[in-house]
């Protein structure tokens, strides 16, 4: 897999994320004063080829790792 931004584990799988770059793909809300800050990453299972897109919490900056976004798509996955 080429041109990802990182890439994890899970359930014996592994995953290839890549942050969207185009326009409307980050987004930074405000609560109670706080920044909250969103990118729009494609999730990529390596064996299969099949992908996700989805919203990653990024907290309070763009900056994303590769435990944050396993946890947050391990909770998409649950929820399906």
């Amino acid at each position: 897999m080429q041109n990802y931004d990182g890439k994890f584990k899970l359930n014996g799988q592994e995953y290839f994320y890549r942050a969207k770059d185009d326009s409307g793909s980050s987004k930074i809300t405000r609560v109670n004063n706080e920044e909250h800050h969103y990118r729009m990453v494609e999730i990529t299972n390596k064996e299969t080829g099949n992908y996700d897109v989805m919203m990653i919490s990024t907290g309070d900056s763009f900056t994303m790792f590769p435990d944050m976004v396993k946890n947050q798509y391990e909770k998409y996955l649950n929820s399906k």
